[in-house]
């Protein structure tokens, strides 16, 4: 089981929620899935805005003159809690129908016509009982003013006992009001998730959640799950919860990553994700610092240690359920999937300090910054680095002090930017122009190319320094580095040896990052193609291959940039076969021409693999599981090329993949000759050229990427850009 966590950001519009709904899908394909959202960005604000307007109404006299206001449209959701819906107070009543418009718009873009009236009637039914709380609120204030009044007239002062018992009634209130935005978040995900044909439970959290008894909050957890074996995805809502005693309370702002850890420990989840607007953690804050990157992999220690010092990006709580139950915590970008984010786990100690990252809070008026790491912290020297950095940027600090794995700096607030880049610059940028140890394995035409590529010091542009640690083309060679691994090293395939890919998992595992062009590898059966995906996610490593396809034409980086960005293929039409690409434009006939790309070394060892369709079925599948489709062979139909047929000058080998919901996939997917006129891209491909046509939700009139598809000096840039991006 895998619980993913999802944050306001994340689910603040239907577009966002949409991007959700497609990463909660692909997981629950895999293995059950627990989801914990927080509110739509923004909605807790206004929540808590709207628990202050109803305290400030503790004036009788107010809440008399507010009875007089109006709500017109607004009634219907909010009839069940009062007949007389004005009895709102006029901020309490707009900040109730503002969230009612917001959550309405979304559901209204998301559900069909027939199944919105169900999805509104239950966003109505938490807004009636939004309602009632404030009414019940504002009467508690007003009856809590009232005592206090007629207290201080009779000089008898209410009991400690009665204060601290309107207090918590108050308390529990408040907390009901400010946690209605994850019921209202969850419902329309639930609701469309379970529209999509997946078997979804909506799982009260507040029921669940014991803040006070994680043995008891664990049992229930378990129980709920447990009652439920056909469910598929579980839907809950974050930062509520419940005390022992039963009142209602939360769990702190930013408390979702807290209930998603919780939920993960209880179920002894094999992942907890928390899904963010960022693509992991970074160095440090990168509204202050735009050179920060993501961190690929912390321990939970150092984790807690940015989080409590400031770093927005996880709760600080969240760390310790995670943390006992063993379960790594990976940080992913809502908006850049593919992003590998970063990876909290258990690991050992450094031998040497590692500088981690920056956090930053505010303390007494003052900026407090904390430079923190993993390892043994020579602390005077790492002193004297860091006030140095921030004398040569101007800055005198008002204090700085050293702990255990970190060093802290304060500041005054409108310096702190300004320090934090100087600090940053000091200890992470200067990284930036490390060494990138490569291991190249085929010594073909490409890894030659390449050889010569890196050699000439064309990579030193981008800041970076390559060295070829070893070339070979023995396949003995990955198994010579799975024993002496190199971690953070990059592995470069220019082979088309299976017994190679094979391995690429446990290159992964070893600490590896890969780059290939081999396309058997990618184009193998979905669950592997997974498999090795995730053994990257897991181990904060890159898996690239765009030269799978199209060579050095940006195909893959084009579809999987626009699907980060919420976008959804409609269709793709490729024409990526360069052998019959070269056969077709040919003057000559068929077969002779077939025999001239033979001899040229375009076609595949087999031509029949051109012919056939396998070729161009490898790069479709590639092109399709880039744009997040999960097609596998047996879901493309074929129409081989048959060299007597004595195809048409006018007719290209076409991939393509079509948007079908009658499909499993839910698109159609075929490989065959098409005759194609002079108003068709491929019309005028030439050699071996290849094209792709993309049509999709942002691009309805179709985006066309064509260019050469062969070629060993393409081949060998593409991969290069691989390894420096």
């Amino acid at each position: 089981m895998k619980t993913l966590k999802f944050g306001g950001t994340s689910v603040s519009d239907a577009t966002n929620i949409s991007r959700v709904l497609d990463i909660v899908a692909a997981a629950a394909r895999e293995d059950r899935v627990v989801v914990v959202c927080s509110a739509m960005s923004g909605v807790t604000d206004m929540l808590v805005r709207l628990a202050d307007c109803c305290s400030a109404a503790s004036d009788p006299a107010a809440l008399s003159d507010a009875q007089s206001v109006s709500c017109p449209g607004f009634a219907s959701a909010v009839s069940a809690a009062s007949s007389d819906p004005a009895t709102l107070s006029p901020g309490a009543a707009e900040l109730i129908r503002s969230l009612s418009e917001r959550h309405r718009a979304a559901a209204a873009r998301l559900f069909s016509s027939d199944r919105l009236a169900s999805v509104t009637d239950a966003l109505d039914n938490h807004l009636s009982k939004l309602t009632a709380l404030c009414l019940e609120l504002s009467a508690a204030n007003a009856a809590s003013a009232d005592a206090a009044s007629v207290a201080l007239s009779s000089s008898v002062a209410p009991s400690s006992a009665g204060r601290q018992a309107a207090s918590a009634d108050t308390a529990a209130l408040r907390a009901s009001i400010e946690g209605t935005g994850e019921l209202l978040s969850t419902t329309i995900i639930a609701a469309k998730l379970t529209d999509e044909a997946f078997p979804t439970t909506w799982l009260d959290s507040r029921e669940l959640v014991i803040r006070d008894d994680m043995p008891l909050t664990y049992r229930k957890i378990r129980e709920a799950v447990q009652q439920r074996p056909d469910t598929r995805i579980f839907v809950a809502p974050g930062f509520v919860a419940r005390n022992s005693d039963g009142s209602a309370c939360t769990l702190g702002r930013g408390g979702s990553d807290y209930s998603a850890s919780i939920f993960a420990a209880a179920l002894d989840a094999s992942d907890l994700q928390i899904w963010t607007d960022v693509s992991g953690i970074l160095s440090a804050n990168p509204k202050q610092v735009p050179s920060a990157r993501s961190i690929d992999e912390m321990s939970y220690e150092a984790a807690f240690a940015m989080a409590s010092n400031g770093a927005k990006v996880l709760y600080a709580p969240a760390v310790a359920p995670a943390r006992e139950a063993g379960i790594a915590i990976r940080i992913l970008n809502t908006f850049r999937p593919s992003d590998p984010g970063t990876v909290i786990l258990s690991r050992p100690e450094p031998q040497q300090c590692s500088w981690v990252g920056l956090a930053d809070k505010s303390i007494d008026g003052q900026s407090l910054i904390t430079l923190i790491c993993e390892g043994p912290l020579d602390s005077e020297t790492a002193l004297r680095r860091s006030v140095s950095a921030l004398r040569q940027a101007g800055i005198a600090p008002l204090d700085c002090s050293a702990g255990d794995s970190c060093i802290r700096l304060s500041v005054q607030p409108q310096l702190c930017s300004a320090a934090l880049a100087a600090v940053h610059n000091e200890f992470f940028q200067r990284q930036d122009s490390r060494v990138l140890s490569l291991y190249i394995a085929g010594r073909g035409a490409v890894g030659r190319e390449l050889e010569r590529l890196i050699g000439s010091g064309l990579a030193r542009r981008s800041g970076k320094s390559l060295v070829i640690k070893a070339i070979s083309s023995d396949h003995g060679f990955v198994d010579d580095l799975l024993s002496h691994p190199d971690r953070g090293a990059v592995f470069v395939d220019c082979t088309d040896s299976e017994d190679i890919w094979r391995k690429y998992a446990a290159l992964l595992d070893a600490g590896f990052n890969i780059v290939t062009s081999n396309r058997r590898s990618i184009a193998v059966p979905y669950v592997e193609y997974r498999a090795m995906k995730q053994a990257a996610l897991r181990n904060g490593l890159f898996l690239r291959y765009e030269t799978t396809v199209g060579a050095s034409l940006p195909m893959l980086e084009t579809i999987a940039r626009s699907s980060s960005c919420g976008d959804r293929v409609s269709s793709i039409e490729a024409v990526v076969s360069c052998t019959l690409n070269y056969v077709l434009s040919s003057p000559l006939p068929f077969v002779e021409a077939l025999e001239q790309a033979r001899e040229a070394g375009l076609t595949e060892k087999d031509p029949q693999d051109d012919l056939g369709g396998k070729d161009a079925l490898r790069k479709l599948l590639i092109l399709a599981r880039e744009a997040g489709v999960p097609l596998d062979a047996e879901d493309v139909e074929i129409e081989p090329v048959a060299p007597d047929s004595c195809p048409d000058k006018d007719m290209r080998f076409v991939a393509s993949l079509v948007r079908d919901k009658s499909c499993a996939s839910g698109y159609k997917a075929r490989i065959a000759l098409c005759k194609v006129g002079p108003e068709h891209p491929a019309h005028w491909l030439r050699g071996t050229d290849n094209a792709i046509i993309i049509r999709s939700l942002y691009h309805p009139t179709p985006l066309v990427i064509l260019g050469p598809g062969e070629g060993a000096e393409l081949a060998a840039g593409s991969i290069l850009n691989d390894i420096l991006l």
